[in-house]
């Protein structure tokens, strides 16, 4: 009778502390985690972000292409200048000018009509208490002509005589004045300020009469030469 007591309370035990116990998770069972050998995604290595790539250049001229050309340089005498010359003591004019030249002209000159122009040189002292005094007045006088039994032209001046095949040859020549002998150093007193001025013209009264008919009307006939002026110290 009491070992049956004694089994009856032993379940009663058993069953009051299976039921307080929660049931144990089992050792083999792990927790939903994420895998390990899973990872979050990344940016492929391959791909690059959006720029340039470094072994890029940026875009060039092709080594083929030349750069745009400049402009050409203007002539070192487009400004008259007058230089001293130590054997002769005396000052040279050099200097680039533009022949008056118009479509008229050029027409009468191939038809045989000759032209004469005229370079002029002035040096002027300023005084403020006078009229300014020209001190120098100097002129070469150029006849231009063609000659159609060699077809040339023909250029006369200062008692010398050039020939040359076009007309854009004999007035070029022209308008390239070099080392023209002006005045003399004894004439100008160093120090003081001088006032040049020089020009190419057209001298009309030496045209046949009917086309200084014209140049007194047309100025295709007598085309007006501006003065170039520039200061001068000795």
């Amino acid at each position: 009778m009491i070992a049956r007591l004694a089994l009856a309370l032993v379940f009663v035990l058993v069953a009051t502390l299976s039921g307080q116990v929660p049931a144990a998770r089992s050792t083999d069972e792990a927790p939903s985690a994420r895998p390990t050998d899973e990872s979050p995604p990344a940016r492929s290595t391959d791909e690059a972000p959006s720029a340039r790539p470094t072994g890029e250049s940026p875009p060039t001229r092709p080594t083929g292409e030349s750069p745009p050309a400049q402009p050409a340089e203007e002539s070192a005498f487009a400004q008259p200048r007058l230089k001293h010359d130590a054997v002769s003591d005396s000052w040279m004019l050099s200097g680039d000018f533009e022949v008056p030249l118009t479509r008229s002209l050029e027409e009468a000159v191939r038809r045989g009509v000759p032209l004469y122009f005229v370079l002029e040189f002035e040096l002027i002292r300023p005084r403020w208490w006078w009229t300014d005094e020209t001190v120098v007045e100097r002129s070469i006088v150029y006849r231009l002509a063609y000659h159609a039994l060699t077809r040339q032209y023909r250029l006369n001046f200062d008692g010398l005589t050039q020939t040359w095949d076009t007309l854009s040859d004999a007035t070029r020549a022209m308008s390239r004045v070099r080392q023209w002998r002006v005045f003399d150093a004894s004439v100008v007193r160093p120090g003081t300020r001088y006032e040049a001025r020089v020009r190419l013209r057209l001298d009309a009264s030496q045209l046949p009469k009917p086309f200084q008919v014209n140049a007194i009307t047309d100025r295709d006939w007598n085309p007006q030469s501006e003065w170039k002026d520039f200061a001068f110290r000795p």
